[in-house]
């Protein structure tokens, strides 16, 4: 397991998502190492918006089992540092609302799409969906985070 960044390569996803999630400095109290960012970059294609947005979820996992601790006179309050996790999720989901989103339709044979049996049209600003045409044996669910 391995930690870099370097300020001076944000031309590289891995100094970008590291930018962009604050991680730019080892031992956080959570952080995430270059091959879990590297992971979710895998699982978006490349996308580093997305791949933020699953960095993010993960980083929320581990900060939600954190607790403030008292020591003496000494106190940390970690809680914060979910709250400001959760905060940086809104951010970045409410940054995105331009872009396109992202579908996932299961129960489609791609044969559907060659014939012509199975079209969409999805606008973004109002989730607004048309001439979608699922045969009654496949289902299509669909996700947004807007």
């Amino acid at each position: 397991m391995s930690f870099s960044y370097d300020p001076t390569k944000l031309d590289e996803p891995i100094n970008q998502m590291r930018f962009k999630l604050g991680l730019t400095t080892p031992n956080t109290p959570v952080g995430l190492e270059d091959e879990e960012i590297q992971f979710c970059l895998d699982q978006n294609d490349g996308n580093v918006a997305q791949a933020c947005l699953d960095c993010l979820d993960s980083l929320i996992t581990s900060a939600s089992m954190l607790v403030d601790r008292t020591t003496g006179q000494v106190s940390e309050a970690l809680s914060q540092l979910l709250d400001n996790l959760l905060r940086r999720r809104d951010d970045l989901i409410s940054s995105l609302a331009n872009v396109p989103i992202l579908l996932h339709v299961t129960g489609v044979d791609s044969c559907e799409y060659e014939d012509g049996q199975l079209d969409e049209t999805v606008y973004h600003d109002d989730i607004q969906m048309e001439n979608i045409k699922p045969n009654s044996q496949n289902t299509s669910s669909f996700v947004s985070s807007s």
